[in-house]
């Protein structure tokens, strides 16, 4: 840059105005770049020389002054004059090779130290794998051990060797049992807590390809348990593998590779049949679905079951209805008996001899079982009995109001429990047969089959009402015990009865009369209390208290216990759960 021309004069004068000088400082020597706007007044004259190669420059030479006797070198744009000023340097100029061989050594690095935690992580896993499985392989050759060892006899107790559960005489052990991949089970969701761990409702694929899933009920045994645990576990799983009947739950199969290790079951959505009876109780203002022909069929379905298991010589010990499952709750209806955990427990050797505590359902048991430990098909018998009067109860407690205690004194003195309101007497008659005290006498279950069957084509057995229910009971345990103030309101039972008492049969009046109960029932009464005399048990053995369930516990015998005070509700309607005197028994 130089002058610029400035505007020209107002007045008549050879000079304009002055100019302005610019100059570029990027390519000038700062010192020389100082420009200011009307520095110079008057005329002015500009210099220009331009820059030349030469003068040993790397770029190009500056002249400094008009002569040329100072000059300086100049390099290009991002280039910088170097120290020895002349060679001309690139400004920022990025070592790019050092730069990428940086990327790539770090790449590497890193590198590396993925693949070395990724092999550490992997030998350390499969470390872990191969030490579990000798500790699961070690549990489970040793649980495979006792079952092996199970049906051997003992020399201290001849009740301990039950040929029974042999299973025909074959010994069984894990190798028997059906595997079922796990990739082939999808579990969906709880359905409750089970006597290992929880139970699953789930889909169970026969082919990986399969578009087709068959619903399954799924017990699962988690990780964490006993030793004890593990061996039911697996011995329930060998139990029920060996059942094929339409009336017994269908066994398909285990997953044991790992934990929790599974049980896969048939599913069976009806429910329970305690349950199912009780929410078809018929009401005053609604009528049940069932009618007494349904009962029968139901009493027939859990009686296969049951015939099946005893022509196997195998015996489940806990026949209840709780322990019985429908597919469901319509029409079509077929009841399966499940639940082995009582069967699973005679392999113990500890059963009959219990150190500990155990769970015994008592209500369901015969004399000789809760006194002498005995358990027979005939055993089995007893509790169809119980179970075949919850039938005809739809689904009451048996010897409600009395504790286990004062059922084993009920029982072992000949009383029984009273027909449920409404039971047809040909019913009630098989009842009273299963509950006979010599176990010799009791029908086998080919026989009660038998005459069930002529109940359900008797007309007068078919017609008969079920018993109507204000409301469902809100309590399903034994209610509060309450000492009376007088024996006046107490039945007697003889306190020369022997033990194992034989009942005799009612009059032809007795069977759906009025109860020995409701005459203890004074007029106008806003409460309903009852009480049982019992006399004192000849038996040493020890007696069991609390309800259903009862832990077994060393006591001695009871007397005259307490009935129980019934809630408020049951003023309206005679409950079927009344006992017998043993002198009501005549001529069965």
């Amino acid at each position: 840059g130089g002058y610029a021309g400035g505007n020209a004069w107002s007045a008549n004068s050879t000079n304009g105005e002055g100019g302005y000088s610019f100059l570029d400082p990027s390519r000038t020597i700062p010192s020389m770049s100082e420009a200011r706007s009307g520095y110079h007044a008057g005329p002015g004259s500009l210099l220009v020389i331009p820059a030349i190669p030469g003068c040993g420059c790397n770029y190009r030479c500056l002249a400094l002054d008009a002569r040329r006797s100072q000059v300086a070198c100049i390099c290009p744009k991002d280039w910088k004059l170097d120290s020895d000023g002349k060679t001309c340097i690139l400004l920022d100029a990025p070592d790019t090779f050092s730069d990428w061989l940086i990327v790539i050594l770090f790449l590497m690095l890193v590198s590396l130290m993925i693949a070395f935690g990724f092999v550490c992580v992997l030998l350390y896993n499969r470390y872990q794998h191969r030490t579990v499985g000798l500790v699961r392989r070690k549990m489970i050759s040793s649980a495979d051990l006792q079952l092996n060892r199970l049906p051997v006899a003992s020399n201290n107790m001849l009740t301990e060797y039950n040929p029974n559960y042999e299973f025909a005489g074959v010994t069984y052990t894990l190798k028997d049992l059906k595997d079922i991949p796990r990739n082939q089970l999808q579990l969906q969701k709880a359905l409750g807590q089970g006597a290992f761990g929880e139970v699953y409702q789930g889909f169970y694929r026969q082919r990986s390809g399969d578009a087709v899933e068959m619903p399954v009920a799924v017990k699962t045994l988690p990780a964490l348990s006993t030793h004890e645990a593990e061996v039911d576990f697996l011995m329930e799983a060998l139990i029920m593998s060996k059942f094929n009947h339409p009336n017994i739950v269908h066994f398909i199969g285990v997953c044991f590779d790992k934990h929790p290790r599974f049980i896969v079951l048939e599913l069976l959505a009806g429910g329970d049949l305690k349950n199912f009876l009780r929410e078809s109780r018929p009401k005053p203002d609604k009528s049940s679905s069932l009618t007494m022909k349904d009962l029968i069929m139901i009493a027939i379905d859990v009686a296969k079951g049951c015939n099946y298991m005893e022509e196997n010589r195998f015996i489940h010990r806990d026949i209840a209805a709780r322990n019985c499952l429908l597919t469901t709750k319509g029409p079509g209806r077929v009841v399966k008996i499940a639940d082995f955990g009582m069967s699973r427990d005679i392999y113990r050797s500890d059963y009959y001899r219990k150190g500990g505590r155990a769970m015994l359902p008592i209500k369901w048991m015969p004399p000789e079982a809760f006194l002498d430990g005995i358990f027979t098909a005939k055993t089995d018998v007893w509790s169809f009995g119980v179970l075949l009067w919850e039938i005809l109860s739809m689904g009451y407690m048996p010897y409600t109001g009395c504790a286990n205690r004062q059922v084993m004194q009920l029982v072992t003195s000949g009383g029984r429990l009273e027909p449920p309101t409404n039971c047809p007497g040909p019913i009630y008659g098989i009842m009273t047969q299963c509950w006979h005290p010599d176990p010799d006498q009791r029908p086998n279950f080919k026989l009660i089959l038998e005459r069930l069957g002529y109940c359900g084509q008797d007309p007068d057995v078919l017609k008969a009402a079920l018993p109507v229910f204000n409301r469902a009971p809100s309590q399903e345990k034994d209610v509060t015990i309450m000492r009376p103030g007088s024996h006046d309101h107490c039945i007697e039972v003889s306190k020369a009865a022997a033990d194992y008492l034989i009942p005799t049969s009612l009059g032809p009046n007795t069977i759906g009369s009025t109860s020995s109960v409701d005459r203890l029932i004074p007029d106008n009464s806003d409460s309903w209390e009852t009480s049982f005399v019992i006399p004192h048990s000849k038996s040493t053995q020890p007696l069991l208290p609390e309800p259903e369930y009862i832990d077994e516990v060393t006591t001695s015998s009871v007397s005259c216990e307490t009935a129980a005070q019934l809630t408020n509700y049951e003023k309206f309607f005679r409950p079927p759960i009344c006992f017998l005197e043993p002198h009501l028994y005549q001529n069965l």
